[in-house]
């Protein structure tokens, strides 16, 4: 028995018609019956109930059909994960994450982790304002994406994981006139400071609704102004333009330059991907990221 004559058996089982077969495969009727003859003869047993008006599976033609068509699916599934395998011997793995985040207390140990799983796998990371992930995915830019975007793509071919809840935080620039001249600071002293808010097309009223709901619980409703990336917001409140809502990631919140206070809320940050097959090379590096933030969790907690 050989691939042709399973190829065969499935067509005309499908159609249950040796003429249509044949014009499905390209090939003449005869070819066809001889090659199910042949199956039938090395098998032992019949495997269609033959008339002038029609053909049918036998009853152990149906089980042979769905051991057959099992047998196909586990192939293919089998030479696709091959193929990634083959692919994973000299591939890289393209992460986007957000461009002001430092990720690397839990990234640098995730990756040493990974290593050993596909030590010749190579891991690059993109950077993109929130806005643009969920682009960049759909154009195969990156494999997958870590973000606070809220729209977790299920339901359209993404597969979506909360990684961890961050905690927001206000930032702003320690020469502002409230910042010089009050040592302990609340939000609500920041009440009439212009909020810098990336936003941009039709997510521009979304984002910046968001702030406004991250200041109710403070008494306040702040004022807002729309810049164009997150360099831009980073470079207005260095030039003391106004203050911003990010979250604990943010590099800036190193920088000497610059003091934060920590919100009531946060940010959940997700791991998303593609849902063409199970890759396991995305599958591990989803798990080596997750145990890394997990322990960087607890540590945290202790």
């Amino acid at each position: 028995m050989n691939d042709l004559q399973i190829e065969y058996f499935l067509s005309v089982a499908k159609n249950l018609s040796f003429t249509k077969a044949a014009r499905e495969l390209f090939v003449s009727q005869p070819a066809i019956s001889r090659q199910i003859l042949a199956m039938e003869e090395e098998l032992g047993y019949t495997l269609f109930e033959r008339t002038n008006k029609s053909v049918k599976l036998t009853e152990t033609g149906e089980m042979f059909f769905h051991f057959f068509t099992d047998y196909r699916n586990e192939l293919n599934n089998i030479k696709v994960h091959a193929q990634l395998i083959s692919e994973s011997r000299q591939r890289i793995l393209r992460l986007g994450v957000v461009d002001y985040w430092d990720i690397s207390p839990f990234f640098v140990p995730a990756l040493e982790a990974f290593e050993k799983l596909h030590g010749q796998v190579r891991v690059q990371l993109y950077s993109y304002d929130v806005n643009e992930m969920e682009n960049a995915l759909n154009k195969d830019a990156v494999d997958m994406v870590m973000t606070i975007d809220p729209v977790s793509g299920e339901g359209k071919g993404m597969t979506s994981t909360e990684l961890w809840k961050i905690p927001r935080v206000l930032l702003y620039s320690k020469e502002l006139p409230i910042a010089v001249h009050k040592e302990q600071l609340n939000p609500i002293d920041f009440e009439n400071e212009t909020f810098l808010v990336v936003s941009e097309g039709e997510r521009s009223f979304y984002s910046q609704d968001l702030v406004k709901g991250f200041c109710k619980p403070y008494g306040f409703v702040p004022k807002i102004l729309a810049v164009n990336s997150t360099d831009s917001m980073i470079s207005g409140i260095s030039c003391r333009m106004g203050v911003a809502i990010v979250d604990m990631w943010s590099r800036e919140l190193c920088h000497p330059e610059f003091g934060h206070i920590v919100l009531d809320s946060s940010h959940i940050v997700r791991l998303i991907w593609k849902t063409k097959w199970t890759d396991p090379v995305i599958q591990d590096f989803a798990l080596c990221l997750e145990e890394a933030v997990e322990r960087m969790s607890q540590r945290i907690k202790a």
